[in-house]
């Protein structure tokens, strides 16, 4: 699973929620290291995108010990509690269709 496959499943089913949506969401992965040199930042955003503007619709960050080869294991948690956290708040995407 990736960022791009979840972005991509929430604007199919945005699209088909509302036909005639103006915006689509994108998705922004971002990994940066931190002080110490064991640990580093992961967020994940994604956006709803409209002609001109973007809106902050989910963000997902954490810090956490990354060891060689475990940044995969990782990213793959973050994917999961992204995925929580929109199917939790999917009503939350209707105020998007006046946007």
């Amino acid at each position: 699973m990736k960022l791009k496959n979840i972005v991509e499943a929430l604007n199919h089913y945005y699209l088909n929620r509302f036909p005639n949506a103006t915006g689509w969401f994108i998705g922004k992965e971002n990994t940066e290291p931190t002080k110490l040199n064991a640990y580093k930042k992961f967020r994940l955003e994604i956006f709803y995108h409209t002609p001109g503007k973007n809106h902050l619709a989910f963000t997902i960050q954490l810090i956490d010990r990354c060891i060689e080869g475990s940044e995969d294991l990782i990213k793959d948690k973050m994917y999961t509690t992204l995925l929580t956290e929109i199917f939790s708040n999917i009503q939350m995407l209707d105020k998007y269709e006046t946007v």
